[in-house]
C-alpha cells in the first residue's frame, strides 16, 4: 500500500514517490548479436521458467523478462524453488541469468527512490517571473520575445512526472496526446491519480509553467503557444528501465524532455542514471528529434539546508543534461538551493522568507485549476524547458549542444557581490551558486536566429 513518507526536510515538504507492494520482479537483460536476439530471450525465459515480457524499445539487444507469482509456482514445481517474497528466489533468478552463455549483462529492476523537487510556502497571486513590475528587471525578460510573435509553437515539452492533467481548461489546448503516455498504468492517458493519499498535481504544475495558454485562466506559460505532453512515471515504482523508456518515449514528438525531480536531497544520497537510463539518453541525444538530438533539462534540487550538492546528482552532472538552479525575485540563492559546479544556470522561484513571493501555474488538486504557491527548483526547471521551447521555435535545427553553448553565451551575471564568479579558461564566468549565470529569453532567442549549428557530440 502506498504511503507518505515524512522526511527530515519538513520545510521544504519534500514528497517521497511511495512505492506499492512489489508483485513481481523484472530483469533486463543483454542478448549479444546473433541470427535472433529475441528468439534466444524467449528460449532463455522458457529455460529458466521466467516469462518473456518483450523487447526494450528501441535497443536491439535488450530484451525483459518478469518473475511472477504465476512463474514462481512453475518453478516450484519443476525446481523446488520457494515463494516470490522469498529473496533467495530472486538471488536464484539473477545468478542463472548472469552466468548463462546467452546473456551479455543482466540487471534485476529494483525501486528506485525519486523526489519530487517542491516544498510549500504562502505566496502572492502574480506571476512575477515572467514580468516582475515591483522588482524591476528581475524576471525572465520574455515579454519582448512575445511581441514579435514568439510563444514556442510548433515544439512540444515533454513533462516526466506524476502525470498531467490535460483537461485542466489552461492545458487543454496545449496538450500533445502523441508525445504522452502512462508508464505507471501502462496506458495513453497520463492523468494523474488525484485519489492518492499523496499530492499527484506536481507535473500538472510544471507543464502550466512551461505552456498554460492564453485563455484569460489562471496564467500563461512562458511558451504558451508550445504543446506539452505528460510521461507518467514518478507515482508508483520507479525502476532503470522505467526512467529509460520515459526518456525516449516518442523522441521526434517531443523535443524537450523536463524533469523536476532526482535522487534524495538528503546529503549523503550519490545516485544518477542506471544503464538503461544512460543509454536511452544517449541515444535520445544523438537520435532523436530528427537527429539533432533531445533536450533535458533536470531541476538541480533543493537540498541546499542539508549542505546537498547536485555534484552527487548523476543525473544533474550529465554532459547530456540542462542543469538549472534557482533564485528568488532579489536574484539571490534562496536558502533551499544547492552548489554545485556541474549547474548550467539559473532561474526564478521563491525565496528565503514566508514573505516571498512564489510562482503562479496550473493546477490538477485545486477546484479552480490554478496554484500560488508553487516553488523550489521544480518550478525553475520547466522555466527553463518554456524558453528553450521558444529557441526552437525560432531555429529548430539547434542541436542539443547548441542549445547549451546558447545559455552559456547569453546567461547574465546576477549577485555578483556573494556569489564567487570566477573566470574559467575559456573566459566565461561562472558560479558555484548560479552556474553561468540567469537565463534571458530575450537574449537566447537572439542568440538562436543567427547562431551556427554545431557538432552533437565528439569522442576522443
Amino acid at each position: 500500500m502506498a504511503r507518505l513518507f515524512v522526511e527530515a526536510l519538513l520545510i521544504l515538504g519534500s514528497v517521497e514517490i511511495c512505492l506499492p507492494s512489489q508483485q513481481d520482479v523484472r530483469w533486463v537483460v543483454k542478448v549479444p548479436a546473433g541470427r535472433s536476439r529475441e528468439a534466444a530471450a524467449i528460449r532463455l525465459a522458457e529455460e529458466r521458467g521466467l516469462e518473456y515480457v518483450g523487447p526494450v524499445e528501441p535497443f536491439p539487444d535488450l530484451f525483459e523478462l518478469r518473475l511472477s507469482r504465476k512463474t514462481v509456482e512453475s518453478r516450484s514445481v519443476d525446481h523446488g524453488i520457494g515463494q516470490l517474497d522469498d529473496p533467495s528466489v530472486e538471488d536464484a533468478v539473477h545468478a542463472e541469468l548472469s552466468g548463462h552463455p546467452a546473456v551479455e549483462w543482466a540487471s534485476k529492476q529494483v525501486p528506485l527512490k525519486r523526489m519530487k523537487r517542491e516544498f510549500i510556502d504562502p505566496a502572492f497571486p502574480r506571476q512575477w517571473h515572467l514580468v516582475n513590475r515591483l522588482e524591476k528587471g528581475h524576471d525572465t525578460n520574455v515579454s519582448g520575445v512575445w511581441k514579435e510573435g514568439v510563444n514556442g509553437a510548433g515544439v512540444t515539452v515533454a513533462v516526466v512526472d506524476d502525470g498531467v492533467e490535460w483537461r485542466n481548461p489552461d492545458l487543454r489546448n496545449n496538450y500533445n496526446a502523441d508525445g504522452s503516455h502512462d508508464y505507471n498504468d501502462n496506458d495513453k492517458d497520463p492523468s494523474p491519480n488525484l485519489k492518492a493519499k499523496y499530492d499527484n498535481s506536481h507535473g500538472t504544475k510544471c507543464a502550466g509553467l512551461i505552456a498554460a495558454g492564453a485563455n484569460d485562466i489562471c496564467g500563461v506559460g512562458v511558451a504558451y503557444g508550445a504543446k506539452v505532453a505528460g510521461i507518467r512515471m514518478l507515482d508508483g515504482m520507479v525502476t532503470d528501465l522505467l526512467e529509460g523508456k520515459s526518456f525516449i518515449f516518442k523522441a521526434h514528438v517531443n523535443w524537450i524532455y523536463s524533469c523536476s525531480w532526482g535522487p534524495e536531497d538528503d546529503g549523503k544520497t550519490v545516485e544518477g542514471p542506471g544503464y538503461v537510463a544512460k543509454e536511452a539518453m544517449e541515444l535520445a541525444i544523438k537520435k532523436g528529434r530528427y537527429g539533432y538530438g533531445n533536450v533535458f533539462v533536470f531541476a538541480s534540487g533543493n537540498g541546499g539546508i542539508n549542505d546537498d550538492n547536485c555534484n552527487f546528482d548523476g543525473y544533474a552532472n550529465s554532459i547530456f543534461t540542462i542543469t538549472i538552479g534557482a533564485v528568488d525575485e532579489l536574484n539571490s540563492m534562496p536558502y533551499y538551493a544547492e552548489l554545485c559546479s556541474a549547474m548550467l544556470a539559473v532561474t526564478y522561484s521563491n525565496g528565503h522568507t514566508q514573505g516571498d513571493r512564489m510562482v503562479v501555474t496550473t493546477d490538477a488538486s485545486s477546484h479552480k485549476g490554478c496554484t500560488y504557491t508553487f516553488s523550489g527548483t521544480s518550478a525553475s526547471a520547466p522555466i527553463a524547458s518554456g524558453i528553450i521551447a521558444l529557441m526552437l521555435q525560432i531555429r529548430n535545427c539547434l542541436t542539443w549542444r547548441d542549445v547549451q553553448h546558447i545559455i552559456v553565451y547569453t546567461a547574465v551575471m546576477v549577485d555578483a557581490g556573494h556569489a564567487q564568479w570566477a573566470e574559467n579558461a575559456a573566459g566565461f564566468h561562472h558560479s558555484n551558486q548560479h552556474g553561468f549565470g540567469l537565463l534571458d529569453a530575450y537574449r537566447m532567442t537572439r542568440v538562436a536566429g543567427v547562431t551556427k549549428t554545431s557538432f552533437h557530440f565528439l569522442s576522443l
